[in-house]
């Protein structure tokens, strides 16, 4: 019985009766079960996180790619690693590689007799560095797979050194008598992840994922063409001669309840070269236009344009570099096919000035040539870009993008293993 007394002038005074609050007692028991499966809920994935944590194999870089190709791990399993994650991996672009590239140092300009400038430069020869190159997300069963490279926790630079004499010439010959360094810091073990992670990258990170093999269509895109120096690079992820394991990476994407990154330091400098590769269409083959587009290179020297280096000194490379007061170089083995690239610090400040001057150079040059032609030759041609480090900034250098050239268009219409992997590459332009 509760008594309930009230006032006021529509007071009914004292009441009484029976009072059950059946909502109250409703909710103490739905709140009370809510809390108990909850609290299953939350025992639950702390047991699967321990019995996966249990099942994980702690492993050291070095293991990893070694124990899988000599079959001592196997696809599905987990793994937790160290190392330094990134979106970029070596590159080697074959038709403008050079066993030296040229520094230009102290350049002098005094007055003659003729009152014509001379030009006194100090040219000095220096190991030629690989290139960076990103690689677009795809698509698999209308989900989003990310690439992703980990390196050794030892990683410091893209940026390497000529190898000593003892160096095995098979794993680091590239050309030329050449031999560049390719140690196992510069060697990823490829990271597939159903999210972006560029929140990580330029990080030392640990990671725990499962072992998978890649993807045939993805093999196809990404290992169709592999030459000595990129076998060389990608040794610890696809060895193409092995019997049995083949292909390796880290899957973020196959069971994300086992996976785990956790960021341990950040690079505080990551020395690489950016890179990229353009052409004219319809241009002058002749030995005056020969002679005369090393005048057209932005900021160029008057009179020596144009530098190769061979080995050891010698002028017998078929690479030839511009001279040109610029902090970009440019490369050419014909005088229509080109190549562009600059030094950066990748987490710099100043890697979007950099980026800019690459830019701005490829620009320059491109605005120099085509009204060379227009006066010279009463003739309009065309600037193509056919390579980029980063696709997704391709119509930040060109409007038209990568590859708009008209016959390059002609043969992807004709080649359908071509046309999927320009559509893949262009996939993520902004």
């Amino acid at each position: 019985m509760i008594s309930i007394k009230t006032t006021g002038d529509k007071s009914p005074g004292a009441v009484g009766g029976d009072y059950v609050d059946n909502s109250i007692n409703t909710n103490v028991v739905r709140n009370y079960f809510l809390f108990q499966h909850g609290l299953l809920k939350t025992i639950s994935s702390i047991m699967t996180r321990l019995r996966h944590h249990l099942n994980t194999k702690q492993i050291s870089y070095e293991e990893l790619a070694d124990y899988y190709f000599n079959n001592s791990l196997h696809h599905g399993q987990s793994v937790t690693v160290h190392g330094f994650l990134s979106k970029y991996v070596l590159t080697y672009r074959h038709n403008y590689y050079s066993p030296y590239t040229h520094r230009t140092g102290q350049v002098l300009r005094a007055p003659t007799y003729n009152k014509q400038e001379t030009v006194k430069m100090e040219i000095k020869s220096q190991v030629t560095q690989l290139p960076i190159q990103t690689f677009p997300h795809f698509t698999k069963e209308n989900k989003q797979k990310y690439i992703y490279f980990l390196y050794h926790p030892s990683f410091k630079s893209f940026h390497t050194s000529k190898a000593n004499d003892t160096t095995p010439a098979s794993e680091n010959t590239l050309q030329n008598g050449c031999i560049l360094d390719i140690n196992e810091s510069l060697r990823p073990i490829v990271l597939i992840s159903p999210k972006n992670l560029e929140q990580f990258c330029n990080n030392y990170i640990k990671v725990t994922a499962l072992i998978n093999t890649f993807d045939p269509d993805i093999t196809k895109l990404f290992f169709s063409q592999l030459n000595e120096p990129l076998t060389s690079i990608f040794s610890n992820t696809f060895r193409p001669y092995n019997e049995s394991n083949i292909s390796l990476c880290l899957d973020l994407s196959i069971d994300p309840s086992q996976c785990m990154i956790t960021t341990q330091e950040r690079i505080t400098s990551l020395p690489a070269t950016l890179y990229v590769e353009t052409h004219f269409d319809n241009i002058n083959s002749s030995k005056t236009h020969l002679n005369s587009i090393g005048g057209l290179l932005p900021k160029a020297y008057p009179g020596l344009h144009w530098v190769s280096f061979g080995e050891k000194g010698t002028h017998d490379s078929k690479v030839k570099f511009g001279l040109c007061d610029s902090s970009t170089s440019i490369a050419t083995v014909n005088f229509v096919n080109f190549a562009h690239y600059t030094d950066v610090d990748i987490v710099s400040t100043d890697f979007s000035d950099k980026l800019k001057a690459l830019k701005d150079s490829i620009e320059l040059f491109r605005k120099n040539v085509c009204r060379f032609y227009k006066k010279t030759y009463n003739s309009n041609i065309r600037h193509v870009y056919d390579f980029i480090f980063d696709y997704k900034r391709e119509y930040l250098f060109h409007p038209e993008g990568i590859m708009s050239s008209g016959s390059l268009a002609q043969e992807i219409k004709e080649d359908n293993e071509l046309s999927v992997t320009l559509k893949w590459l262009k996939s993520q332009s902004i």
